[in-house]
């Protein structure tokens, strides 16, 4: 208080000597000042140029690219886009391993107070370059309806730069390979396996069932929101639809506990026939492979439909990567060199349950207990439970397990999608489509050993 009063004397003092002090220290709380303002911007420019540097690294390195002038102008290229103004990049190769250092001619905002105009600040970064990445990934990917749009745009955005990304690990060795698994409320499988021992297909058949007639019933209206909206009438009316009802490569559940299994084990998978929302539209999974381009091809092809049931979703990622039937082509996962990878990516809550069975059918539907607060809650429960059971069973297989809760509101949900990824480190939160991209490309970069290094 003393300290504030002498201040105020000498502000207030007409005498000369008490004029000549206040300016000594007026000006050294604005030297003071600068100094901060400028010590502060300049450790906000070296964090942003840092930033700049790992993303230019990281680019080259998983360029693809050979020749040192072409992953110096990958680096630039990205660097440039990292940061707000102009810099300049040196790149050099040591060995498996690029290095990029950035540089930044940095202007003071009190230049001219602090005596200095401006400064060089510099960012190295090093990446290791991928060679031949041992790997085996399953990427059970989320297309329901809640997908439509800008979401479904941002998936097969960052979807197809995860692929690329693999493709140049892989270098061209064959080494890496990829299966595509969208998933809704069921799953589906290429019709050409039908015939294969260890699938039970229903036969075709002529189904009648009945059907709202809206038109005709009295004060409808629809309740509940989203994937869970239905309609309920006063006075509602029906009338009946027949056709022939054949199999289309939807997948229901397997009875007696073996939905939480991979193999076939003497169990056959069950495919469909009507009683579901699944058909044609639905897109079709495919298994590991190494066609890149084709698998590009896929995923640009996805599309919105159904409700969502994760555990359709995890088990036939999971299948992929089983060496057993009914895909074989994960044999290679034994050789203690490949790592397997199921990638779990959804933008919602479970909706559907594993429910409902009929005459003739070995198969279990993912029908759910019906419509309605306390039906909707038991259904996505009951899912979630699931969900968790096979997380763990995927885990205990030595699978590691990234997942990507994209757009998810629900703080449960993400709990439980946290919970199922093999560490913290492996569930990503993300909100923007660039969030959605970097989350892949991160992804990526750990399963295929790219990585900062310095």
């Amino acid at each position: 208080m003393g300290q504030i009063n002498m201040f105020l004397k000498f502000k207030n003092d007409n005498s000369g000597s008490a004029a000549i002090m206040f300016g000594l220290i007026a000006a050294g709380l604005m030297l003071i000042s600068a100094v901060c303002i400028d010590a502060t911007v300049l450790h906000s420019k070296k964090a942003a140029l840092q930033n700049a540097a790992d993303s230019a690294v990281l680019a080259a390195a998983t360029s693809g690219e050979k020749k040192r002038k072409n992953l110096e102008e990958v680096a630039t290229s990205i660097a440039e886009q990292n940061f707000d103004a102009s810099i300049f990049i040196k790149l050099k190769v040591n060995g498996d391993k690029v290095e990029v250092t950035a540089t930044y001619r940095h202007p003071y905002i009190f230049g001219s107070i602090i005596g200095r105009k401006s400064s060089n600040i510099q960012a190295i970064s090093e990446a290791l370059i991928p060679s031949g990445a041992k790997l085996n990934l399953a990427m059970a990917l989320d297309v329901t309806e809640s997908m439509d749009g800008p979401r479904m745009t941002a998936l097969k955005d960052a979807a197809t730069t995860l692929v690329q990304d693999i493709a140049v690990a892989d270098g061209g060795e064959g080494n890496a390979k990829i299966s595509i698994v969208p998933f809704a409320d069921y799953v589906r499988i290429d019709m050409g396996y039908a015939g294969q021992n260890w699938l039970n297909v229903e036969p075709d058949h002529m189904s009648t069932w009945d059907v709202l007639d809206e038109e005709n019933s009295t004060n409808c209206v629809q309740m509940g929101s989203g994937e869970n909206r239905y309609t309920e009438c006063d006075v509602p009316v029906y009338r009946e639809e027949t056709a022939l009802i054949q199999w289309n490569g939807c997948m229901a559940s397997r009875p007696n506990n073996h939905h939480k299994t991979p193999a076939f084990a003497n169990s056959p998978m069950q495919g469909n026939a009507g009683r579901t929302n699944c058909n044609g539209s639905y897109p079709v999974m495919s298994v590991l492979s190494n066609d890149y381009a084709d698998i590009e091809n896929q995923i640009q092809a996805l599309s919105a439909v159904g409700k969502t049931y994760l555990p359709a979703g995890i088990i036939w990622a999971w299948r992929t990567l089983d060496k057993n039937l009914p895909f074989t082509e994960a044999a290679n996962g034994d050789d203690g060199e490949t790592q397997n990878t199921l990638l779990l990516m959804t933008d919602g809550s479970n909706t559907a349950a594993l429910n409902g069975t009929r005459p003739g059918f070995d198969g279990v539907y993912h029908w759910g207990t019906g419509s309605g607060a306390a039906a909707i809650a038991a259904d996505r429960l009951a899912a979630d439970v699931l969900t968790a059971e096979l997380c763990t069973a995927i885990k205990a297989e030595n699978i590691k397990i990234v997942t990507v809760a994209f757009q998810v509101t629900d703080v449960s949900t993400k709990a439980m999608l946290k919970a199922c990824a093999s560490t913290n480190q492996d569930y990503y939160d993300v909100i923007t489509a660039a969030d959605l991209t970097y989350a892949f490309k991160d992804i990526g970069s750990g399963i295929t050993n790219v990585r900062i290094t310095r």
